[in-house]
């Protein structure tokens, strides 16, 4: 489950921390969450302008600039140390695999190529699985 732990979002001191997620997709994804459940519609009551992501004193975050529909310009920072770098575990298991196909001497250039064709269309439905985790 994933947890938001709303401080302000003001600047670095007072980030809004984000923690639970299995990857740097549903992090990002959980911060989307958060602007449009406390600033409301995407293109309707703000638009995105910018995302830049921060280091600071071993910890990591994204400074989000948005623009409401008012035309006051917001930055929003998420501390998201407990996410960052990291890949669902299915897409773990999906890397593995396809070292262990370009390392198999067993197989021909041939199959090696139909094998790792087969692994990105079984990563595409992966990352579909993966958007439906978060609950809105």
């Amino acid at each position: 489950m994933i947890k938001i732990l709303d401080y302000g979002g003001q600047n670095i001191k007072n980030a809004i921390v984000i923690l639970g997620a299995e990857s740097n997709y549903e992090g990002v994804k959980a911060e989307y969450f958060y602007i449009v459940k406390r600033f409301g519609t995407k293109e309707i009551n703000w638009t995105f302008k910018s995302q830049h992501l921060i280091s600071n004193n071993d910890k990591y975050y994204d400074k989000l600039v948005i623009k409401l529909k008012n035309g006051i310009y917001k930055h929003i920072f998420f501390e998201i140390t407990d996410f960052f770098g990291k890949k669902p575990e299915a897409f773990k298991e999906s890397i593995k695999r396809e070292r262990e196909i370009k390392n198999n001497p067993n197989l021909s250039p041939l199959e090696k190529i139909i094998l790792l064709n087969q692994m990105q269309k079984i990563n595409k439905k992966i990352l579909i699985f993966k958007k439906s985790k978060i609950k809105e």
